[in-house]
């Protein structure tokens, strides 16, 4: 995705998720960091080898639900993070923004992006999708400002420019589950 290259204007995300995300991260580490010395009385090993495992996967799935989704505005297009997936779309490819339950991306080749950081909930219907106006209203503004599409594209472009990749972030994870194993192996009985 090389063709997201550009200036950052700004990166837009819903932030009371994030919050949230980072404090259900920590109390879970927290949690779980004081309840390993315990149970090392009751449990072997093993068992608290695969609450470490059950909590660290349940820590990932919580921060790529929560932190991880956003959009990045650049000076070329937008890099549409989702939780799993990550979506380029150059502004020229872009047809509108709209906000039905949620913000949409609708491109001229008719396809329409969901952005994760963008999605509508009951409590956003009730206030009317204001948080998702917002989005759509700071996109909207970065790409008025911004400066002639380039027309340059890469190998994994699609025709109308964007380009769709897998975006799973495994490695932070996996340091901190080998950290909680060792903790874990460290306070065996």
């Amino acid at each position: 995705m090389a063709a997201a290259a550009g200036e950052v204007l700004t990166v837009v995300r819903r932030q009371g998720e994030v919050y949230l995300g980072w404090v259900v991260i920590g109390a879970a580490m927290i949690g779980l960091t004081l309840c390993m010395p315990p149970f090392s009385q009751w449990l072997g090993f093993e068992p608290r080898l695969e609450l470490t495992l059950m909590f660290v996967l349940a820590v990932w799935a919580v921060w790529h639900a929560t932190v991880h989704p956003r959009i990045v505005v650049l000076t070329t297009g937008l890099l549409v993070v989702n939780w799993f997936v990550r979506h380029w779309i150059p502004w020229s490819a872009v047809k509108r923004l709209d906000v039905d339950n949620g913000l949409l991306i609708e491109l001229d080749s008719g396809r329409t992006i969901r952005p994760a950081s963008g999605g509508g909930s009951l409590g956003s219907a009730i206030r009317g999708h204001r948080v998702q106006r917002d989005m759509r209203r700071t996109i909207e503004q970065a790409r008025i400002a911004a400066p002639e599409p380039d027309l340059a594209r890469s190998s994994t472009d699609t025709d109308d420019g964007t380009a769709t990749t897998l975006d799973i972030k495994v490695a932070p994870f996996l340091v901190v589950a080998g950290a909680f194993i060792l903790y874990a192996w460290v306070t065996r009985s």
